[in-house]
């Protein structure tokens, strides 16, 4: 059995590939540095996440050698996961009846855990440990089994 060899995460199929790239990672910076300040602005939090999601996504769907896009649409997946728990738990602490459904974080963290299991697959080195790393955390935020 031959193994195939690990990609190049720094390689980009074509220019078009490392602009979505690159305009994702803009957005999510926009999205830290909003999310650093003391109050920072929901819809602005939203749409920059938004935004790095639709760039990641669309990178991914255009070119699926390139593994970087492919781990950062994994932390944006599991970001979103992280956004809908704290939502849930927000709602759950006012007594409110929750906006959103259940089940969203688990399948945000559970796509993120994909993403990372093939980056994983198809890279080696520090990116490889990464992407085991945050497959872990992404399966461990997951709630147990529900019982209904």
């Amino acid at each position: 059995m031959t193994l195939l060899p690990k990609r190049n995460p720094r390689k980009f199929t074509e220019a078009e590939s490392f602009c979505f790239f690159i305009e994702g990672v803009r957005a999510l910076q926009l999205y830290d540095n909003e999310a650093d300040q003391p109050q920072p602005e929901q819809q602005v939090l939203k749409a920059t996440l938004h935004e790095a999601e639709e760039k990641f996504r669309k990178c991914v769907e255009r070119y699926p050698k390139d593994i970087l896009p492919l781990y950062y649409f994994g932390i944006v997946a599991s970001l979103m996961g992280q956004v809908e728990q704290a939502c849930q738990l927000k709602q759950e602490l006012l007594g409110a009846k929750p906006d959103t459904i259940a089940d969203e974080p688990d399948r945000l963290f559970l796509r993120a855990a994909a993403v990372f299991e093939k980056v994983a697959q198809e890279t080696s080195g520090d990116l490889l440990a990464y992407a085991q790393y945050n497959q872990a955390l992404a399966l461990a935020k997951t709630e147990p089994m529900r019982t209904h």
